[in-house]
C-alpha cells in the first residue's frame, strides 16, 4: 500500500469490507426521493400521517356550533 494515496486507501478497505447493502444506505436516493417526507423514508413518512377521524369532520362541526352561538347572542344584545 506505499505510494498510494489516502483516498485510495478509503476505497479499497470500502470494497473489502462492505457489500451492496451498506453501499445503499450509504447512497441519498433512499431518502432524497421526496422533499416533503423530510429525510425520513417512506415507510416512516407514512407512519406519521394523520389518522382518519371516525367522527368525520369534527373540527368543522365545533367552529359552526360556536359561530352559531357567537351569532345568537349578538342578535339577542342587539334587539336587547
Amino acid at each position: 500500500m506505499r505510494g498510494t494515496s489516502y483516498s485510495r486507501r478509503i476505497v479499497i478497505f470500502m470494497e473489502s469490507h462492505l457489500d451492496e447493502y451498506d453501499y445503499y444506505n450509504f447512497s441519498h436516493t433512499a431518502t432524497s426521493l421526496s422533499r416533503s417526507r423530510k429525510g425520513k423514508t417512506k415507510k416512516e413518512a407514512s407512519l406519521n400521517t394523520n389518522k382518519p377521524v371516525p367522527a368525520g369532520h369534527e373540527r368543522k362541526v365545533v367552529i359552526k356550533l360556536k359561530n352559531s352561538e357567537r351569532k345568537r347572542k349578538e342578535e339577542r344584545n342587539l334587539h336587547s
